[in-house]
C-alpha cells in the first residue's frame, strides 16, 4: 500500500526496497544495550527488574550430542562432566524457544528508524527489515543516506548485516528506465520474497501463484 501511495504521485518516477537480512540476529542482542533499553519501556519497574534478572548470569554448556538413550543419561547425571563442556557465561542473545524471547527482540529493534526526508519508510516484522525509498523526478536520490542509517544503527547496536542475503527491488513507473546504481553493493533483483509472497518488479504475482 506504501509502494503504491508514492507511485499515485505524479513526480514519483520509481520505488526502491531495500530488504536487509542480519546475520545470526537472534543471538546477537548484547544483554548490556538491551537492558539499557528496557528501561526506557513504560512497564513496571518490577517487570522491568524481572527481566534483567532473567538476563543476568546466564550460562550454558555443550552436552555430547551422542549421549541418545536412557542408560546414557543416567550416566550423564552421575558423572555429567564426563558428558559435558565447561560452562560459559552467555552475555546475549534473547533466549530462543523463551516466552519472553520475542519481545524482548522486539524491544531492541524498537528504536530502529530511518528517515531522510520525512517520506522514507522502514517496516519491520521479527528479523525482516524492508526499507522503503521513493525516487522523486526532482530533487536527490536518498537512498544511500537511508541505508546508511540503517546500517550505523547495526554497527552501534553490534548487530552484522549479511551482505549476501540483503537485495534491492525497484518498482518503476512505465516509461521510467533510468539507471539507479547500486546501494553499498546491494545486488538489484526483478523478484523478492516477503513474509512468504513472491513480489515482481511489475507488480504481478505470477512467481508466487507458480
Amino acid at each position: 500500500n506504501k509502494v503504491l501511495n508514492f507511485l499515485d504521485k505524479a513526480n514519483c518516477k520509481a520505488v526502491r526496497l531495500f530488504s536487509m537480512d542480519f546475520s545470526k540476529v537472534f543471538d546477537s542482542v548484547k544483554h548490556s544495550l538491551l537492558s539499557e533499553k528496557l528501561k526506557t519501556v513504560p512497564l513496571n519497574p518490577y517487570i522491568i527488574n524481572w527481566y534483567l534478572n532473567f538476563l543476568k548470569n546466564r550460562k550454558q554448556r555443550v552436552l555430547n550430542p551422542y549421549i541418545i538413550n536412557w542408560y546414557l543419561n543416567f550416566l550423564k547425571n552421575r558423572f555429567c562432566n564426563d558428558f559435558c563442556g565447561e560452562w560459559m557465561d552467555v552475555n546475549k542473545g534473547t533466549t530462543q524457544g523463551s516466552v519472553s524471547g520475542p519481545y524482548l527482540f522486539n524491544i531492541f529493534l524498537n528504536d530502529l528508524e530511518v528517515d531522510i526526508d520525512g517520506e522514507n519508510a522502514l517496516f519491520k516484522y521479527a528479523d525482516d527489515s524492508n526499507i522503503i525509498v521513493p525516487v522523486w523526478s526532482e530533487g536527490p536520490d536518498t537512498s544511500t543516506d537511508t541505508v546508511g542509517q540503517f546500517l550505523n544503527w547495526s554497527d552501534d547496536n553490534f548487530m552484522t548485516c549479511n551482505p549476501g542475503k540483503c537485495k534491492e527491488f525497484i518498482i518503476r513507473k512505465k516509461g521510467y528506465n533510468d539507471q539507479l546504481d547500486n546501494v553499498y553493493n546491494i545486488p538489484q533483483c526483478k523478484e523478492l520474497p516477503i513474509l512468504g509472497t513472491t513480489f515482481q518488479d511489475t507488480l504481478k504475482f505470477t512467481s508466487h501463484v507458480r
